[in-house]
């Protein structure tokens, strides 16, 4: 099935492109990711990821149980540092779970 649809400069499409990559590099999912070694110590930031951030609730896959309540009992401080590196009420919460780090 053809389309009929104009031909569109490739400009305009690598603008749109970029555009869409600038506005995922802005996006506080990402900074958060890319600042968690700072938002955490050194030994949990290999031992844990931030992989989603929905409803202002931020998820964490940590490796073990042992990293899982030692987050677990700093939950409000790493909130207070996310305020503080990346912006105010941007996690309201912060869920643990036990799965691979290195592979969120």
């Amino acid at each position: 099935m053809m389309r009929n649809q104009k031909p569109v400069h490739i400009q305009e499409v690598i603008g749109k492109f970029l555009q869409g990559v600038a506005e995922k590099k802005e996006s506080p999912q990402l900074k958060i990711m890319e600042s968690w070694e700072k938002i955490v110590c050194a030994p949990a930031s290999t031992c844990s990821a931030p992989v989603m951030l929905k409803n202002k609730v931020l998820t964490v896959v940590v490796s073990n149980s042992a990293w899982l309540h030692q987050l677990t009992m700093q939950r409000r401080e790493l909130v207070e540092k996310i305020d503080a590196l990346i912006g105010p009420d941007l996690v309201a919460d912060i869920r643990f779970k036990i799965g691979n780090p290195t592979m969120a």
